[in-house]
Formats: C-alpha cells, sequence, structure tokens
C-alpha cells in the first residue's frame, strides 16, 4: 500500500475500498493530532457550505500521506529496491538490453517482458511497452503543473472489471509480484521435502502447509524442521517456522 507510485490519497482511497473503514478509524492518535486543523477545516467548510464527510476526507488523506511518508524515511533499503526495479524494467523495455537489480535479471523480448528470479523461474508480462502518465502526487495540481512519469505498461487480466486489457504497473507492485514469488517457491520446494519424507499434503492456505498423517507417524519438530530448510538459490534468506497440531484444521 505505500509503494513506489502510491501517494497518500489513493492509499486512503485504497484503505477505505479494501476494509470498509476510514483512515481514521486507523490512526485517532493522528486525528487528535490534528486538533487544530481539524476545527480549522470544519470552520471553513461550514463557511463554503460543505459536508463533514468532505472535511474527513480530505484529513484521511492528509494522514494517509504522513504514514506513506513515515513507511519510506524508516525503510529506505525498500523505498530503494521499489526505485532500482522500476527504473530497470523500464530501460530494459527501451533497449532490450538484459538488466540486474539485486539477484534479478530482467529481459525483454518476443513480446515478453521478463524478471527471472533466483530459483530460476521467471514472471513474464505480455507485451510490455511505455507510456506516460502525470504523477500521482500531483493530482491536486492543474495539468499543465505536473510532473510526467515513464510507466510501464502490459496486457494482463483486470482485476476490476475482469477483462483483458492494459494495465500500468510500477516498482512497488513489481516489488510484491517478486517477493510474493520467491515466497512461493520456498513454500513450494518445502512441499517437496515434506512429501519426500512422507508427509502427506493436503491443502494450503497463503503461506500455510496443511498435512495430514496418522497417530504416531512424523513430529511436529521435524515438520518445522524440514519446512525452515534454506534452498541453495536462497542462501541467507532468512526463515522461521511455526506450526501447530490438532484434530481439526483451525486458524
Amino acid at each position: 500500500g505505500c509503494g513506489y507510485g502510491m501517494g497518500g490519497s489513493k492509499f486512503a482511497h485504497s484503505v477505505q475500498a479494501m476494509t470498509g473503514k476510514s483512515m481514521l478509524e486507523y490512526f485517532p492518535e493522528e486525528v487528535v493530532a490534528k486538533k487544530k486543523a481539524v476545527e480549522k477545516l470544519r470552520r471553513r467548510a461550514k463557511r463554503e457550505d460543505q459536508s463533514d464527510e468532505a472535511v474527513d476526507l480530505h484529513l484521511a488523506e492528509q494522514i494517509a500521506k504522513d504514514v506513506v511518508g513515515q513507511y519510506r524515511e524508516s525503510n529506505n533499503a525498500i523505498k530503494q529496491f521499489w526505485g532500482d526495479l522500476n527504473q530497470a524494467v523500464l530501460k530494459t523495455i527501451k533497449t532490450k538490453r538484459e538488466q540486474w537489480v539485486g539477484f534479478l535479471k530482467i529481459t525483454c523480448s518476443d513480446n515478453w517482458l521478463k524478471i527471472w528470479l533466483p530459483s530460476g523461474r521467471d514472471i513474464s508480462y505480455y507485451q510490455p511497452e511505455v507510456t506516460v502518465i502525470d504523477a500521482p502526487w500531483d493530482m491536486d495540481k492543474p495539468k499543465n503543473e505536473r510532473q510526467q512519469l515513464d510507466q510501464v505498461q502490459h496486457m494482463g487480466m483486470n482485476s476490476t472489471i475482469h477483462k483483458w486489457c492494459k494495465t500500468r504497473t510500477y516498482g512497488g507492485k513489481l516489488v510484491e509480484n517478486v517477493t510474493q514469488a520467491v515466497a512461493a517457491d520456498l513454500l513450494m520446494e518445502a512441499m517437496l521435502r515434506l512429501e519426500n519424507k512422507g508427509y502427506k499434503i493436503i491443502g494450503t492456505v497463503h503461506d500455510e502447509v496443511i498435512a495430514e498423517m496418522p497417530h504416531g507417524e512424523g513430529s511436529m519438530a521435524e515438520f518445522d524442521h524440514i519446512m525452515a530448510q534454506v534452498p541453495n538459490w536462497a542462501h541467507g534468506c532468512p526463515i522461521d517456522v511455526e506450526g501447530f497440531e490438532s484434530e481439526r484444521y483451525r486458524k
């Protein structure tokens, strides 16, 4: 949510859409801290015949902007990664030359942009191109005063209208794709190791593996140990495991 390209206003609206709650409900202490500003806004809104909802929305956007800024300031390496991957992908699309960001290799040929993961698997984006957009953080400015940004565009399934169409992405979203993909690779390799040791896997839930075993066979300690093993391609990656045993599945 705080990713590169996600401004305060967009973040506030995303939180509302995903959770049904306003930023004001998540950060009540921020509302108190902005008490004077809120009172000033409400007085002005009353003079201009604006609703309390408009004031609340403005305040929510301001708090969201603060939250996004604080997150980025305290996670400089993550912020840098967003930008580095975004720029490398843009350069690869424009030049068709291979780029590297850390352990990730980016290539673009035959209508496919590919981000090669440390495991050797790739994430593919069809018909990639570079488009120009107005900077999200400048949307309150007049059109001619907004900063222009290059952004990655590709063909994909739109999750809102559920149609195959052109869709845009950016550094934070690309990093999310990579992070989820690497996590999936780690999980799938762990599942193969578990099955090789005789554990009968009957399902997965996000990052959980569910195995069913007869009484007296296998152990939680062994299960956790197998799950926590780090593949050669992920050397140095910290992996922690927390499991439980029960007669029935529970969260």
